[in-house]
């Protein structure tokens, strides 16, 4: 075993010897290149471009871009892309790429070789000093330095994704929420049309009352009806003011930003739902999660791998030269090598440790992948459901409600029916109109969803997603 040992650090040690003599151009932390695979990967999965707010030019700049697209009536799309250049939270998770980034430049480094001294006095003649110098360097350390600079460099992609990842969170928040706004200004419209009819219908209750043509019960009646319509527009107004703010935190505004407007409204359905092409197939490839969760297995076999291959060296192989200037002044100097004698801890433990993270992150990833494909078709049929619903609300349901209402109206100014017919011909109404603008809300929610769980934007016209670019290695 331990000829097997000397094998592997002799085949691993020429490399990192040659690399070593480039060391002094390494040393820097140069963030571009990750950042650029980050922004790539959101731009292909929303459309949207993330950027990195650094407080220089470019920054204020952006700032400017940011007041430019709030001057014009706020979409979702114009809402997600402020969020990823101005949320807080998205800039201090973009930080981790500078953290992982100076990981990796510190795993392609030596550690620094050791120096040591020592001045013995002698208490007889002769009587100059006895000294001696010494310096050693970690050879095992120049062998592991190809295979630590891997495994940097799977964390360094874990990191990219990771933020990719949050970005891609960010923008379904945003969306949600966007949507969740549309449909209360919506539902606020239709109830304050509601509110001025009844409000109209008050004022002639009144006057009739007066004339002596209805009952004080029947006007009783009618103001019920207007004043819980109020309370059913008070109740949407303070909707859409929590909406707005939680869309003001989403995209970091504040001061005069805040007082930005919407196109209301939901947009319009679709004509149809596509038929996605391989979509379970474009999750499994898109998703910045699982290919996380892929990369963590990965990263934990290398380090299983190095800890197997270097375990009877648990101190590493301290190489170097030592010098003594003795008080007759000859000198004795020569090479010195120190290491750990394997006696009683041989590293199994360490690496069967190791082994069972392993087999745990494929575990885990397995999971996922399964988890992954449910989740795409619990989605699908609440697209297909929400779909159906709002269908069946607009053209069926709906007009049949402003029917009822309307002919319940005309024999309410007949007297042929009685002011409770009328209120319960306005409820029915109300809560038709609710449900109707609920269902359509959970069709652009679920579509936002189902744009989540692929990884990326809808293809148009049944295109399949463009496939994602492999992973490739990363260097200082």
């Amino acid at each position: 075993m331990f000829d097997q040992q000397i094998n592997f650090w002799i085949k691993r040690s020429a490399a990192p010897l040659a690399s070593a003599l480039l060391l002094s151009s390494c040393g820097s932390v140069d963030t571009r290149q990750s950042f650029h695979n980050v922004q790539q990967t959101v731009q292909t999965q929303t459309g949207n471009r993330v950027e990195w707010l650094k407080d220089g030019k470019e920054d204020r700049e952006t700032e400017e871009s940011i007041n430019a697209l709030l001057r014009n009536k706020l979409t979702a799309d114009a809402a997600v892309q402020i969020a990823l250049v101005n949320n807080r939270n998205l800039q201090a998770e973009l930080e981790e790429i500078g953290i992982s980034q100076a990981d990796l430049v510190q795993a392609g480094l030596l550690k620094n070789p050791g120096f040591a001294a020592s001045i013995r006095f002698p208490d007889r003649p002769p009587s100059p000093a006895d000294t001696e110098f010494s310096v050693v360097q970690d050879f095992l350390d120049l062998v592991m330095l190809p295979m630590r600079e891997k495994i940097a460099a799977i964390e360094l992609n874990q990191t990219e994704l990771h933020v990719a990842n949050k970005a891609m969170d960010l923008a379904q928040d945003v969306k949600s929420a966007f949507y969740s706004l549309a449909a209360a200004h919506e539902l606020l419209a239709r109830l304050k049309t509601i509110s001025e009819i009844d409000n109209a219908a008050l004022a002639l209750a009144e006057e009739q009352h007066k004339s002596g043509n209805i009952s004080e019960l029947d006007l009783e009646t009618q103001r019920a009806i207007s004043t819980r319509n109020w309370i059913e527009v008070t109740q949407t107004e303070a909707e859409v003011t929590s909406g707005r703010e939680k869309i003001n935190r989403l995209l970091g505004l504040k001061g005069s930003q805040i007082f930005w407007t919407m196109q209301h409204g939901l947009p319009p359905l679709p004509e149809r739902d596509l038929v996605f092409e391989s979509l379970q197939s474009q999750a499994m490839q898109y998703r910045p999660d699982l290919r996380i969760a892929r990369e963590e297995a990965r990263k934990l076999k290398q380090i299983a791998d190095l800890k197997d291959n270097t375990r009877l060296l648990p101190g590493g192989v301290n190489v170097g030269a030592d010098t003594e200037r003795n008080p007759d002044r000859s000198r004795v100097s020569g090479p010195t090598l120190e290491v750990q004698v394997p006696l009683f801890d041989q590293g199994e433990a360490q690496v069967a440790r190791l082994r069972a993270q392993q087999r745990q992150a494929e575990r885990r990833a397995e999971e996922l992948a399964t988890d992954i494909e449910s989740e795409i078709r619990e989605v699908c049929v609440r697209l297909r459901f929400a779909r159906e619903a709002t269908d069946q609300f607009k053209k069926f349901l709906l007009p049949q409600r402003e029917k009822i209402l309307n002919l319940s109206q005309q024999q309410y100014n007949y007297m042929l029916k009685g002011p409770y017919d009328l209120l319960l011909a306005r409820q029915s109404l109300a809560e038709t109109e609710r449900a109707y603008i609920s269902s359509w809300r959970d069709y652009w929610l679920a579509r936002t969803s189902l744009e989540r769980v692929v990884g990326g934007r809808l293809p148009e016209r049944g295109i399949p997603l463009k496939k994602a670019e492999p992973l490739k290695e990363k260097t200082k």
